[in-house]
């Protein structure tokens, strides 16, 4: 854990401006701040040194770098965080389980579909806004609508600091775990693979949960659109849980799938001319 003060307040100054100086040279949208940057990190510099502790800072940290509105941009720190045994998925404004890694949790009547109403005692959505959200990288609203509910992100949080999670299962009772988050976690191996399925009407289901290179088999995936897409007179497309990854398998995938050209991404990265600063 990050709660012992081993960092100095120069030290801290030297992370935080650091960060600052490789935003100034490498960040993608530089030019895009309505705000002079400079101007902001003189502003948070003393809220950032200033911090009780290293944790304090961390967390400082981290929502100084997520000013950036960059879901690519972030701060990490090595604490001993965990998690507990549960993934979870966001449906509207209600959250559900949607596996469980624990005998216990399942013992306790935890299963796929069992609702997490609350966390420490406030509303599960209210407590993901307040403690979760801030300190997620986000580019766009949805992905903080999402994300941070999704997974296992709102159970983050120091080994051995509990955690009240409050369930709700299907005949409306609820029951609370307080988990020290120690937890032994079971087996989590899940299929990454590319799916089809034959839906009613000749309509073909394909779930893509995962655009990694190590995940997806040209060949295969080229068999399975010969033998199992091309005869359908319809195919849907499910990408809702995927997880990202290499860009050149997207486009492997639209070109065997799209019926037209795919317009291509285009990118500029700038040069940094020492000379130029010199010059004003």
């Amino acid at each position: 854990m990050l709660r012992e003060n081993d960092l100095t307040p120069y030290q801290k100054a030297a992370i935080a401006t650091r960060f600052a100086s490789e935003v100034k040279y490498n960040f993608a949208g530089y030019d895009k701040f309505a705000q002079n940057y400079d101007s902001i990190c003189r502003a948070e510099l003393p809220n950032l040194v200033n911090t009780q502790s290293d944790e304090e800072f961390s967390e400082k940290l981290q929502l100084f770098a997520n000013m950036l509105k960059d879901g690519h941009t972030s701060i990490g720190f090595s604490a001993d965080v965990t998690y507990a045994p549960i993934s979870h998925k966001r449906i509207g404004d209600k959250i559900f389980v949607t596996g469980v890694y624990s005998d216990e949790y399942a013992q306790k009547g935890v299963r796929r579909g069992t609702e997490l109403v609350a966390i420490d005692d406030l509303p599960v959505i209210e407590y993901g806004n307040r403690y979760v959200v801030p300190y997620i990288p986000s580019s766009t609203p949805q992905w903080s609508n999402t994300y941070p509910f999704n997974s296992i992100n709102l159970t983050k949080g120091n080994r051995g600091v509990p955690v009240k999670l409050t369930f709700k299962n299907e005949t409306g009772k609820t029951f609370d775990i307080t988990d020290n988050r120690q937890s032994t976690w079971g087996i989590v191996n899940p299929d990454m693979s590319i799916q089809f399925d034959s839906l009613p009407g000749n309509i073909g289901l394909l779930r893509i949960p995962s655009f990694q290179s190590n995940n997806f088999n040209v060949q295969a995936f080229g068999d399975l659109f010969e033998q199992k897409i091309v005869p359908t007179d319809g195919l849907i497309i499910d990408i809702r849980d995927n997880t990202g990854g290499n860009s050149q398998v997207g486009q492997i995938i639209m070109m065997l799938l799209a019926t037209d050209t795919i317009p291509q991404a285009s990118w500029k990265t700038p040069k940094y001319e020492a000379a130029y600063a010199s010059w004003g």
